[in-house]
């Protein structure tokens, strides 16, 4: 609830800071630039600051306020500002349609009417329509300017919007080319295109955030945060939440009073925890709560947190999250009660593919979803894993009373960690209650189980079943698995599991669609829907190698090699350092597919190797060098050449060119032994 003050200036003193050159110059800023906001300060009359600080008991330094000049609905925020404050304090010198809400009370835009109400209470104008509207303020009881989103508005066929962070300074925006602009905070996006164009968010840097009011919000459809690229050294941009007490989560795309926007899609991020932070109860590192809530569309792809995850929040998405897919996310954190390692409690409409997280799950905890996931709706994990140690009533992949009147659904999914009471190894107690239905399909668990029957699911559960899955027990087996699992490695790769370390039998499987390729700093492709990228290309002359990838001293090992001659992809070779493939100048030209991987959690990559045949130094001009080759008669410098693989003779000459390939030294070789000597 706001105090209301009525009548605190004259009709002509309204005018009289309507048409100051300062208010006049930033209106025109506002209708060249398609801001929606400009902000100035302005010189009060000695009068008019003493009237504000007797009503209000401001403090006004050097007689100046600040001054903002706003057109369009500002959405639901909070006030912030350089420092702390008790109070916000406005007043309205223009009149307007629509509301002001504080709270839930709704008051009048009226000329002269102003307001004050306390630091912490949620505001916001509806129906003001597009004709700006001049406030005096918003400011604190010290006459310091506070305010909510800074909001810019692009379009989504012809521009970027570029951030970045200095150190002392803050963060800045550019769009395209422009200069460096400050915002406040939070930060609204608008997309002006309504054809479909995405407008990006590109980070520049990366970025501190040292105020809980750092946070972007959504306001248009068709927003892309993050680059489909990693950084030219494979990194992601950090984003590092720094000593934040209760931060709700970097981006918002809808809350409990409105629905969230269309086609929002967030990329190669990474949120860091330093000094303390902490992240608040129900919400997510990257994607705030109500993240997608009634809107379609939504993306996030490889986005990795690493900070603690508190009750019913999420690694990445916070709690009552709707209609978004998650793909190739992970967070490190540990897991609290009712929790999710990537999504927080009451997911509904939620799909996450890909995802995995290391952390201990408390008890209730779910390793990938948290409390009640698919309640009235859906929620499905496939290809997922957790690691952490499954506390008791936790579940490996979800938490407690998944498919609560709705639906979970586990598939191709497997948790590593020792499972305690009532635990299980995929879901947590009490899955598929209230007429629910919860199915585990070609899961496995490999930690300890205080029963088998809790290999899978948790006790209690209501309504559930399991095809195809696995319970090692601490104790993996190979050949018990393949019995139960489809899709396992024939012999290292399977459709759907592959062998981690070919050399090493009996540890437990780990999944074939699973990171991104290392060696393209492009890793997700847009069309038809977001993906990541696993498959990478390379053409070489034989003999000759490939480039390395982008990060190097990441482990780069072969699983399985095939191709069309065996010798060949037997010969050919990886650095386990710079993942550079090398081959033999006797490679058999052909094509040979290469499966990779590299630490990351893992990522798995289908390379597909093209090797031509090696031009091996032929000097063409001789007919010695390109005739047909006699291989009888031969004399001693011939027949060594020959079995020693180094060259052969020319017809009737005794000029030495190598071979051009693997295949004519076999040829020759195997001819030169048939005939007479």
């Amino acid at each position: 609830m706001a105090t209301q003050y009525l009548n605190l200036f004259t009709p002509s003193e309204i005018v009289l800071l309507r048409e100051s050159d300062e208010a006049l110059v930033a209106k025109e800023k506002l209708s060249i630039n398609g801001s929606l906001s400009v902000s100035f300060t302005l010189l009060l009359p000695e009068v008019l600051k003493k009237r504000l600080e007797d009503s209000w008991g401001v403090i006004l330094h050097d007689n100046k306020v600040p001054m903002r000049w706003i057109k369009g609905d500002t959405l639901p925020h909070l006030d912030s500002g350089t420092q702390e404050f008790e109070k916000t304090h406005l007043v309205y010198l223009t009149g307007s349609s629509g509301i002001f809400r504080v709270g839930d009370i709704d008051y009048p835009i009226t000329e002269g009417a102003g307001y004050v109400f306390s630091e912490g209470l949620y505001h916001e104008t509806i129906g003001t329509g597009i004709e700006p509207r001049l406030l005096l303020g918003p400011m604190s009881e010290d006459g310091l300017a506070v305010g909510g989103a800074t909001t810019i508005t692009a379009d989504g066929s012809s521009d970027t919007i570029y951030f970045k962070y200095i150190t002392g300074s803050g963060i800045y925006y550019r769009i395209n080319d422009g200069g460096d602009q400050t915002v406040s905070l939070p930060i609204t996006i608008v997309n002006s295109n309504s054809s479909g164009a995405v407008l990006k968010v590109i980070f520049e840097t990366d970025i501190t955030v040292d105020s809980e009011y750092l946070y972007f919000i959504c306001g248009s459809d068709h927003i892309q945060f993050g680059s489909t690229s990693l950084n030219p050294d494979g990194s992601r941009p950090l984003i590092s939440i720094d000593s934040v007490i209760n931060y709700p989560g970097f981006i918002e795309n809808g809350t409990s009073m409105a629905d969230g926007q269309d086609n929002i899609t967030i990329y190669n991020l990474i949120v860091a925890v330093l000094n303390s932070t902490t992240l608040q109860e129900d919400g997510g590192w990257v994607a705030r709560r109500y993240f997608g809530k009634g809107s379609t569309d939504n993306y996030i792809i490889n986005c990795h947190s690493t900070g603690d995850i508190p009750d019913r929040a999420g690694g990445i998405v916070g709690a009552d999250a709707g209609n978004v897919t998650v793909k190739g996310c992970s967070s490190s954190g540990n897991i609290n009660q009712l929790a999710g390692g990537i999504i927080g409690a009451y997911a509904s409409q939620v799909t996450c593919n890909s995802c995995w997280s290391t952390g201990i799950i408390q008890g209730f905890g779910g390793g990938i979803f948290g409390d009640y996931a698919g309640d009235n709706g859906v929620a499905e994990a496939t290809e997922c894993y957790s690691e952490g140690i499954i506390s008791s009533n936790g579940g490996g992949i979800y938490s407690r009373y998944a498919g609560n009147a709705g639906q979970a659904i586990a598939q191709k999914c497997y948790s590593r960690g020792n499972i305690d009471t009532d635990a299980g190894g995929i879901f947590g107690i009490g899955a598929g209650s209230n007429s629910g239905i919860t199915s585990a399909t070609n899961c496995y668990s490999s930690g300890t189980v205080p029963t088998t029957a809790n290999g899978i699911y948790g006790t209690g559960k209501v309504n559930g079943t399991e095809t195809n899955c696995y319970i090692a027990d601490g104790s993996w087996s190979d050949s018990t698995a393949n019995t139960s699992l489809t899709g396992v490695p024939t012999p290292r790769v399977g459709n759907i599991w592959i062998v981690s370390d070919p050399d090493t039998p009996d540890i437990p499987y780990e999944l074939k669609n699973m990171g991104y390729t290392p060696f393209s700093t492009t890793n997700i492709t847009t069309t038809p829907t977001p993906e990541l990228i696993r498959t990478s290309t390379a053409t070489v002359v034989a003999g000759s190698s490939t480039s390395g990838g982008i990060i190097s001293s990441i482990n780069y090992l072969f699983i399985e090699k095939s191709g069309s001659d065996l010798d060949t992809y037997n010969a050919i070779t990886i650095d386990s350092t710079t993942g550079v493939i090398s081959t033999i100048s006797q490679s058999v030209a052909g094509t040979y597919t290469l499966w990779v991987r590299n630490t990351g959690s893992y990522n798995i990559t289908e390379f597909e190797l093209t090797i031509t045949e090696s031009l091996g130094g032929t000097d063409s001009t001789s007919p010695c060098c390109t005739g047909t080759l006699c291989l009888g008669n031969l004399n001693y410098r011939g027949r060594v050449e020959i079995q020693s693989g180094i060259g052969m003779i020319g017809g009737g000459c005794i000029q030495v060119r190598p071979y051009k390939n693997y295949q004519e030294m076999i040829r020759l070789k195997k001819t030169y032994a048939s005939i007479s000597h």
